[in-house]
């Protein structure tokens, strides 16, 4: 049996593998790479083979340090994961410990050093770390995801049993004319988008997407409105891409194609003016960031600052990827009073005069 002792540097990782190991460790390096690693049989369990890995702080492919480390679990040499962890700091060493727990292999908790803080703490944390490695398996996104994976799955299935029996059930050695594979995508395309293929036709639908036979392309929602859309203003004058199309055009057998991504909701809704506007009135915000920044980046740069730049960072993240911060009145609210925000911290607050030395009274 192979144990692979994994942690922080400085953790006492090797203070363990040099106590269960005693005098029996060799050290040698990783194939490729300057990295040391050192081996050794367990004095009390001869048939255990201890490797101590090189200490790194997550699991991350970038240093030579862990690279070797994740290729090495990765590789399925050790049965089973040390996890060292230093009881003075942790919610740092609990981290890698998660990232490990992920790769499927069984695990163990040790904590290490002379904790500056309660037991009771350390037990929360321990507890903690617990339930969310025994319910990681039952969270609402990790079940989601399999259902999706594995209905896309079965649908790719079906699609290649549909293209097979469109082509006429061919073996590979037999060639497949450009008629039979068109045939037989038209099939796929009449199926799952039956509406798109009714409104536009199927030839035009199948050229927008490329001619793919990938279920996941051809289902996605979110390309699929964009799709139509497109589709749909390419049938409209040249004014809809300037000023926008109505919100009535946006449906068909009653399924609306409402885009969900604010962007390119703006650009269909509003055309080609709208969206310069929309993104002229925010890059105006930005630009007032990076002049503050760029004059004086210690003022400018501060804990309230920092923590209004991530919430406009993520608005704006989130406004392309769903349709819910620039044309929904219940949430543009908060893109309002972020960019308020930055116009109080580099405009307003900054023009607010210096406090007068005591004693010295405001002139007239």
């Amino acid at each position: 049996m192979i144990l692979a002792l994994a942690g922080n540097p400085n953790c006492g990782k090797t203070t363990l593998f040099n106590a269960l190991t005693g005098a029996n460790a060799r050290t040698g390096n990783f194939p490729g790479v300057t990295v040391t690693r050192s081996e050794g049989v367990c004095r009390t369990r001869p048939e255990i083979t201890l490797v101590d890995l090189p200490g790194v702080y997550a699991l991350r492919p970038y240093s030579d340090e862990e690279r070797v480390t994740r290729g090495y679990l990765l590789g399925g040499a050790a049965d089973a994961v040390i996890s060292i962890a230093d009881a003075t700091c942790p919610a740092r060493s609990l981290y890698l410990t998660l990232q490990l727990l992920e790769l499927g292999v069984p695990v163990v908790l040790v904590l290490t050093g002379k904790a500056r803080t309660s037991k009771r703490y350390i037990a929360v944390l321990v507890l903690i770390l617990a339930a969310c490695c025994a319910t990681y398996k039952q969270s609402p996104m990790y079940i989601n995801q399999n259902r999706y994976n594995e209905a896309m799955s079965y649908k790719q299935n079906d699609a290649e049993r549909m293209i097979q029996r469109a082509e006429g059930n061919k073996t590979g050695t037999s060639t497949v004319t450009p008629e039979e594979r068109y045939h037989a995508l038209c099939t796929i395309y009449n199926f799952y988008s039956p509406n798109m293929c009714q409104r536009f036709g199927t030839a035009r639908v199948m050229s927008a997407y490329g001619y793919s036979d990938q279920v996941t392309d051809i289902t996605a929602t979110r390309h699929r409105k964009i799709v139509f859309c497109e589709m749909l203003l390419d049938e409209q004058p040249f004014t809809s891409r300037l000023f926008g199309m109505e919100l009535g055009r946006m449906a068909f057998d009653g399924e609306i194609y409402d885009v969900e991504n604010d962007f390119h909701g703006i650009c269909f809704l509003y055309g080609w003016v709208g969206l310069a506007m929309m993104v002229a009135f925010i890059g105006y915000f930005l630009y007032l960031i990076v002049k503050c920044l760029i004059k004086d980046f210690r003022k400018y740069f501060t804990v309230e600052a920092g923590a209004f730049g991530i919430g406009l960072c993520l608005c704006l993240v989130y406004a392309y990827f769903t349709a819910g911060v620039l044309r929904r009145p219940n949430a543009s609210i908060y893109m309002s009073v972020l960019l308020a925000a930055v116009y109080y911290l580099t405009q307003m607050r900054s023009e607010k005069p210096d406090a007068l030395p005591d004693g010295e009274e405001k002139r007239a």
